[in-house]
């Protein structure tokens, strides 16, 4: 039982001390029953007020104000003087500052000032800062809304319970390359980089400002010379792509996009759609999680309603808030509503259902497909031993209905293809097909078709020529050099089959005509006298 009421007590004033590095405005003290003993005021002092307590402190004014509420209470709470005291360290501490010059309001109020956060669910015996103290340290201005223009300089709430989810999850983060919209402070990609061993963490913002302080911040946390985080200037609406590299990011892929607070002003979520449909058509596998505080639903129910209309699937994820006096930190309030939302499998995929992969002597190839977003644009490639050549391009920003019929053209080279689609997302690309300059073969059965050849041309009335129609079927066209040769050949037999009957029956009228001359003729008879 004694050793409970120790571990409780510690926790009451463990949270208090973070409640202090965090700079909370209301605190959480100790009750008086705990303030007027001695070992409690001792620990107070040596963990948050002794001199090289801390490598970060918070600033004077701050201190000033929680030292001397804490003396207030530490007084009122004794009861017995003999019994109970106040301890000398504290009120040396105390008259040190009262005894500095300190900034007035209004110039403290412009000031940036450290801020502790104590993530207080995540499991730092799995990062490779072992069993240090999980904390990240920023330097913000915590009492300017608007900064230089931008909300960017202080850590919002949904980031801190963000922080909460990703603690609890982190391998949704462990070896991924991670993207953070939006990045202000840096609370999100500092805790990434510092306890979830990405591969990789950016940390953007629209901002000049605000990047040009992520690096300070970087340094507060030890991670200045670390290859693991980088900041980025990302105006969103933006092309990412821009003129002066060919590949954005390098080329590398981006597994995961985190956002916290980028939902709360109507004017700027169509640029912030704009950036997310970019990402998902760059990266189609990437997963979005975004955290927003429901300040204002109609503000929220636009973006909600503008990712549906771009086919962004929002899946919503349910975490709940503790309570502000269960929390242990980060401490936010658990009034305001926090809603955390995935985007994952951003947009329909667009496939191929061509059930049937051979070309047809008439119809030629019957192309389908599902799931397209927008026109789409087809393709066929040949694929050659060295490597593919370059597409062929065969319906370019075509609207019809998932269906469309392909024909080759005569000059086709033969080899091995493969059929590409694109919508304004995806692509999908066909099984490989065999393919003559007259014919198509199925890459499931190489056989050709089979053709009628049980008639013969005696009984099928083929003519004076001796070759007749179904003959000439019989012969099929085959997908080979040899099969078109023999097409040829019996073409032209039956062309100087029909050429000599032609002259014969020429020959014979003409015989006929001069044998009806030569009757007609009048006969003369001569006597000689």
């Amino acid at each position: 039982m004694a050793q409970e009421q120790v571990n409780t007590k510690n926790q009451i004033i463990y949270r208090f001390c973070r409640q202090y590095l965090q700079l909370e405005r209301d605190l959480d003290y100790p009750s008086p029953t705990l303030l007027r003993e001695a070992d409690v005021q001792n620990s107070l002092y040596n963990q948050i007020f002794r001199d090289g307590a801390l490598n970060y402190y918070p600033p004077p004014r701050y201190q000033l104000r929680v030292l001397k509420e804490l003396m207030s209470k530490i007084e009122a709470s004794i009861e017995d003087w003999d019994s109970h005291g106040i301890s000398d360290d504290l009120m040396s501490s105390l008259s040190n500052l009262l005894a500095l010059p300190l900034p007035s309001e209004i110039t403290a109020a412009q000031q940036k000032s450290y801020v502790t956060y104590s993530p207080s669910l995540l499991n730092v015996s799995t990062s490779h800062h072992g069993s240090l103290p999980a904390q990240v340290t920023l330097l913000e201005s915590r009492n300017l809304i608007s900064a230089f223009g931008t909300t960017g300089l202080r850590t919002w709430e949904a980031a801190l319970h963000l922080g909460q989810f990703l603690s609890t999850n982190p391998s949704i983060i462990h070896n991924k390359t991670v993207l953070e919209l939006g990045a202000g402070t840096g609370y999100l990609s500092i805790l990434c980089a510092k306890f979830m061993a990405p591969t990789m963490v950016i940390a953007s913002d629209g901002s000049d400002d605000v990047v040009a302080n992520l690096p300070e911040n970087f340094f507060l946390n030890g991670l200045q010379e670390s290859e693991m985080i980088r900041a980025m200037d990302v105006k969103w609406g933006h092309a990412l792509v821009g003129t002066e590299d060919e590949h954005w990011n390098g080329g590398r892929p981006i597994d995961v996009v985190l956002a916290a607070d980028v939902t709360y002003d109507k004017g700027i979520i169509p640029a912030l759609i704009g950036t997310l449909e970019e990402l998902v058509g760059m990266f189609p596998h990437v997963a979005i999680y975004i955290a927003a505080t429901e300040r204002n639903r109609e503000t929220f129910e636009v973006f909600l309603n503008a990712c549906e209309e771009r086919y962004l699937n929002i899946d919503e994820i349910y975490y709940e808030l503790p309570r502000r006096k269960d929390q242990y930190g980060p401490f936010y309030s658990d009034q305001v509503p926090i809603r955390i939302c995935r985007i994952l499998n951003c947009q329909a995929v667009v496939k191929f259902t061509t059930d049937r992969w051979e070309v047809d002597d008439e119809m030629g190839l019957v192309l389908t497909w599902a799931d397209a977003i927008g026109v789409v644009n087809i393709d066929f490639t040949n694929v050659a031993t060295e490597g593919p050549t370059r597409p062929n391009n065969i319906a370019k920003d075509y609207t019809g209905n998932n269906t469309f019929v392909w024909r080759p053209n005569v000059d086709l080279a033969p080899g091995d293809y493969v059929f590409h689609i694109k919508d304004e997302w995806s692509k999908d690309e066909s099984p490989r097909l065999t393919l003559s300059a007259f014919f198509a073969r199925s890459p499931y059965n190489n056989m050709p078709r089979d053709r009628d050849t049980s008639k013969s041309n005696g009984s099928d009335g083929s003519g004076d020529d001796g070759i007749g129609p179904s003959t000439a079927a019989g012969i099929g066209v085959g997908s080979t050099l040899g099969g078109i040769l023999l097409l040829a050949l019996v073409a032209f037999l039956v062309y100087r089959g029909r050429q000599n009957k032609t002259r014969l029956e020429d020959q014979e009228t003409n015989e006929r005509i001069e044998g009806k001359q030569k009757q007609k003729e009048p006969r003369l008879e001569i006597y000689e006298s």
